[in-house]
């Protein structure tokens, strides 16, 4: 469906579908950055997280504080 006076929406590759082999390739190389993101020393953000390999292991005492520290 397409509301009243606008324009179909458009999607990326020229509104053409991919098939699976591209969307599994997409989802590995996201994971891949996600990874590197997680492992890196110096994160351009805050990475801190409770999985095995983190090169920033979250602190849960410290994130149950959060919520009094923010009204």
């Amino acid at each position: 469906k397409v509301p009243a006076g606008k324009p179909l929406n458009e999607f990326a590759f020229e509104g053409k579908a991919q098939n699976a082999a591209f969307a599994h390739k997409v989802i590995a190389e996201t994971h891949e950055f996600w990874k590197a993101l997680i492992r890196s020393d110096k994160p351009a953000l805050n990475t801190d997280t409770f999985v095995a390999d983190a090169a920033h292991k979250a602190d849960q005492c410290a994130f149950n504080a959060l919520p009094g520290q923010h009204p």
